[in-house]
């Protein structure tokens, strides 16, 4: 599905937002955070009108 992933710091602050990721219909991020600590993602459908019952997989690296 065409997916819409937003990023969010502990204080519920958005910073960062993706629909399409590298010219597909995925969504995806890449970033450096700069803080420590807990981090929000959201995934939606980004056609809010569609009924289906989806499921996402997330994939998260720590770098150093």
């Amino acid at each position: 599905g065409d997916t819409m992933l937003l990023a969010y710091n502990q204080n519920r602050g958005q910073f960062a937002s993706n629909d399409d990721f590298n010219g597909s219909r995925c969504s995806g991020l890449d970033f450096s955070s700069s803080y420590e600590g807990t981090h929000y993602l959201l995934i939606q459908n980004y056609d809010m009108n569609q009924n289906t019952v989806t499921t996402y997989t997330i994939a998260v690296t720590e770098s150093r």
